[in-house]
């Protein structure tokens, strides 16, 4: 998805993890230019547990909510309710949230066309806890949902009826 040019609206992409393949797993930020840290107050203020992340660049006192989709490889839809969603979220001007987007948890899962697992043959969203450092996709969730102060969590799945 190309991102619009707007003066207004603040997004960055950035790679956030390898997966077991060697594959991006993407982290996109998305929020109001107004009241964003510019690069030195970032660098000042930065508490993030993740090296490099560019959510150091949003306020403290704005409310964060984070998006991901496709845990589970055989849930399409979800990648479709992502798309719409972040097209929405491009064209907010003035938000008080800043919003963390991970489009596709299970890429290698998505690549090799597995239904419910990953490269590994495990279910991902079954691995959080005491699992998590087995599976490099759900350690980034679990370190990113750590190193930040969010108000809501928002995992997109897709189930079909017999």
């Amino acid at each position: 998805m190309q991102a619009k040019e707007d003066p207004e609206i603040y997004f960055e992409h950035e790679v956030m993890a390898q997966t077991m393949e060697g594959r991006n797993i993407n982290l996109l930020s998305i929020s109001s230019q107004e009241g964003r840290l510019d690069t030195k107050e970032a660098e000042l203020l930065n508490d993030s547990n993740l090296t490099g992340s560019n959510t150091s660049c949003f306020r403290k006192n704005k409310m964060i909510v984070m998006f991901s989709a496709r845990v589970h490889p055989g849930e399409p839809n979800g990648s479709l309710i992502m798309q719409q969603m972040l097209l929405d979220l491009a064209r907010q001007e003035d938000s008080p949230i800043n919003y963390l987007v991970i489009p596709m948890i299970n890429v290698d899962g998505v690549v090799n066309g597995n239904f419910r697992t990953s490269f590994s043959g495990r279910d991902l969203n079954r691995m959080y806890g005491k699992k998590a450092a087995l599976c490099p996709e759900v350690q980034l969730v679990t370190d990113l949902l750590a190193s930040h102060k969010l108000i809501g969590v928002v995992d997109l799945h897709g189930h079909s009826a017999k």
